[in-house]
């Protein structure tokens, strides 16, 4: 409904959907010549904003492997109390998950370890308030994190996902741009 909104208030009845894409290509610097059936490429992760780097991690962990699915919910913006993203498994067997965002504009940047307090505080808000235990998982588009940040997640079992696991991720699923709408 909002796309459709968007859509009749920007531009006129006339303009064709071919036109749209490319004026979102020129707007937010990806091509979308493959269409939304290509799936995001990691390149296109880094042009993403922070509130659709969130509903893309949303979209990647919904099936993070061939074993485990979670309804994904995204939570992130002010009173996320540390969790931009949570998972809830389907059945009980299995832990949720809460996963706090990094998105970076410089990938070269190693992330420092604020997500992992962030997540680490979210844990005792969440598991109260869903009455259920959730793992930990800190997210982010660049190449890794610092040494701190490392130690601090592995003293707490926080899991780190850096570049070069999304990539890895991706290549097993295909997440269109319209999944993050």
């Amino acid at each position: 409904e909002k796309r459709d909104l968007h859509k009749r208030i920007l531009f006129p009845a006339n303009v064709e959907e071919s036109e749209l894409r490319g004026i979102g290509e020129e707007i937010l610097g990806i091509d979308l010549s493959e269409g939304d059936g290509a799936g995001i490429k990691i390149s296109d992760v880094d042009k993403l904003s922070s509130e659709n780097f969130e509903k893309f991690i949303a979209e990647l962990f919904r099936s993070p492997d061939k074993s485990t699915v979670y309804q994904t919910l995204v939570t992130g913006g002010p009173g996320d109390q540390g969790a931009d993203v949570i998972g809830f498994p389907h059945g009980n067997e299995v832990r949720g998950i809460i996963i706090q965002c990094k998105h970076s504009t410089n990938i070269d940047k190693h992330q420092g370890n604020s997500g992992v307090q962030e997540v680490i505080g979210a844990k005792g808000v969440y598991e109260g308030k869903y009455s259920r235990e959730f793992d930990l998982i800190v997210a982010t588009n660049s190449s890794g994190f610092t040494r701190n940040a490392e130690e601090i997640a592995k003293g707490n079992n926080v899991r780190l996902v850096n570049r070069e696991i999304i990539m890895n991720m991706l290549k097993t699923q295909k997440i269109s741009f319209a999944n993050l709408s």
